[in-house]
């Protein structure tokens, strides 16, 4: 879902709306600096009020009473796991706290029914420089919800994020020299690893894009390889593990198994840049 520093920066650049709200910012930042509370604007940016709003709508999605036999049968299979229907399932996050509400807010019906733990999984960090992708959150500890979070009316994050959440793989921010496809590399490493052969991942659109982009081929022209997945939006595959003749392991996502189920991916911000 979009962040607070999103909705800071990249709404109208027009100084009239503009200046008011990085005031804003540098006064609210100012006010938790102070106050000594676990929290920033900028740093870890939370969840915006716009981004609950669009973790709500996936979750009215997956809520609503459309029969699976509207699908696609691989719709359906999709639609069903992330509605907790039986299907059992690892479920993974960042350890940045927009990515955690946004699944703990849009799939909140799965985790009410399974009760299960979403991993926090330092592989799914953002793969970007901006201080909004450094995780707030010290080592081995769940993170404390923001101000936006404590103010749901419906959920109680406060308490999924003290249940609901697994941060025993939690081993702090991303290194300063980190690479982006040790990430990547490592997150498959880590599925494969799993008992459960169905994924549930909850991250960010520049890793998401960048994992189409490193594990499709160079010849396929799926959008998801330059455009980025919208906010809140969701979308199932299947990734394969090769091994090659030295026993070492490569990863592929099989393309036919691409499957969108809720948002889409922007490809009008795509074509702009």
């Amino acid at each position: 879902g979009e962040s607070i520093r999103f909705d800071t920066f990249n709404r109208s650049k027009n100084p009239i709306y503009f200046i008011p709200r990085l005031i804003k910012a540098w006064a609210y930042e100012s006010w938790l600096f102070v106050s000594g509370r676990c929290d920033s604007w900028f740093y870890d940016s939370p969840l915006s009020a716009h981004g609950t709003g669009q973790a709500e709508e996936l979750a009215a999605f997956l809520a609503s009473a459309i029969p699976l036999q509207d699908y696609t049968a691989k719709q359906s299979k999709f639609v069903t796991m992330l509605k907790g229907g039986g299907t059992p399932a690892v479920h993974a996050v960042s350890n940045l706290r927009r990515a955690i509400s946004t699944n703990a807010i849009a799939l909140q019906e799965r985790l009410r029914v399974t009760g299960e733990k979403m991993v926090m999984l330092p592989a799914l960090q953002e793969i970007s420089r901006n201080i909004d992708t450094l995780s707030l959150t010290p080592p081995g500890t769940t993170p404390v919800p923001s101000w936006v979070d404590a103010s749901h009316p419906s959920l109680d994050l406060g308490a999924v994020f003290a249940d609901q959440i697994d941060a025993s793989l939690h081993n702090g921010n991303k290194p300063v020299r980190s690479c982006g496809l040790d990430r990547l590399v490592g997150f498959c490493d880590w599925a494969f690893d799993q008992r459960k052969t169905n994924i549930i991942v909850g991250g960010h659109s520049l890793w998401f894009r960048a994992f189409f982009n490193e594990f499709l081929p160079a010849s396929s022209t799926f959008v998801g390889k330059s455009a980025k997945l919208r906010n809140a939006g969701a979308v199932g595959f299947t990734l394969l593990r090769l091994r090659r003749s030295d026993d070492s392991f490569a990863y592929a996502i099989d393309e036919s198994s691409i499957t969108e189920i809720h948002g889409g991916f922007d490809v009008k911000k795509s074509k702009s840049k």
